[in-house]
């Protein structure tokens, strides 16, 4: 497990346009840790996982964005979205975003507009609201919705996994039922 924390008031990554060229930032380093522990220990290549809590969410989408081949699968949680122009690279990586319905200081809309996006192109995408106005999403992700689980079933060598939870059998039986 690596859990990077950015510097207090600078961003996780900097606008191509207005960095230099030999300006690295927040996410171009995560992946330099990352190259540098693959090669140092015993790590699988192909069950690297991406997850991040609100602006590390949206770190998240760009990590993948950026280097779509290196990631089993991602799930940002809380994030502000993918950049729509480029949401297209990540039509290959399974998706698990998160995000409560009614987060007033971070909404829900560009999720859901990045999730259509990418599976628009193709791709493996899923947005689980939380119905909640709070920020925190992630204590439902990971007690409720068995995230951990279901990012250990994926790896690149496999197509998309699915993990059949007690709260995804229990929709399931709700939809048949109100088909019924």
């Amino acid at each position: 497990l690596l859990a990077v924390q950015k510097p207090t008031n600078e961003p996780w990554s900097i606008p191509a346009s207005t960095s230099a060229a030999n300006t690295d930032d927040m996410v171009d380093l995560v992946v330099k840790i990352v190259d540098f522990l693959v090669k140092t220990f015993p790590i699988d290549a192909d069950r690297i996982y991406v997850s991040g809590v609100s602006s590390g969410g949206t770190a998240c989408w760009e990590l993948a964005i950026r280097h779509p081949e290196r990631f089993a699968a991602i799930a940002p949680l809380a994030s502000t979205g993918a950049d729509l122009q480029r949401a297209d690279r990540l039509a290959e990586i399974p998706i698990r975003a998160f995000h409560s319905t009614y987060d007033m200081g971070c909404p829900a809309g560009m999720v859901r507009l990045s999730v259509e996006t990418i599976n628009a192109a193709g791709g493996n995408a899923s947005l689980i609201e939380i119905e909640s106005n709070r920020h925190d999403c992630w204590t439902a992700a990971f007690e409720q919705h068995n995230l951990l689980d279901w990012l250990l079933l994926q790896s690149r060598a496999l197509p998309p996994r699915v993990l059949f939870t007690p709260t995804f059998l229990r929709n399931c039986q709700e939809s048949i039922a109100a088909y019924a």
